[in-house]
């Protein structure tokens, strides 16, 4: 949650927590089945990026210490063509 967190504060267009989508997502084409299809994707990125800690006390400190280059392009290269595909616009979730 708080990697997540990291990255809707760093990356606002490209990533969203299911629960923004879901809530204030309806005008850039983010319906239920679009934010849950797009939430998928995030939640292989999200493993991918934990799965460099290892320890319980690296996973404590895994937020601070995640790659946020490594991030962005991960999100570039396997969330944004499906975004683009569907036609999401994540700049019109505000909350």
């Amino acid at each position: 949650k708080k990697i997540e967190n990291k990255l809707e504060n760093a990356f606002p267009n490209l990533i969203r927590s299911r629960y923004a989508m879901v809530c204030y997502g309806g005008e850039g084409n983010v319906s239920y089945s679009n934010a849950k299809h797009l939430g998928l994707i995030q939640d292989e990125i999200l493993q991918s990026l934990c799965s460099k800690f290892q320890t319980e006390a690296e996973l404590a400190e895994a937020a601070e210490k995640v790659d946020l280059n490594e991030a962005k392009k991960l999100l570039e290269e396997k969330l944004l063509p499906e975004q683009q595909r569907l036609g999401i616009d994540l700049s019109t979730v505000k909350h």
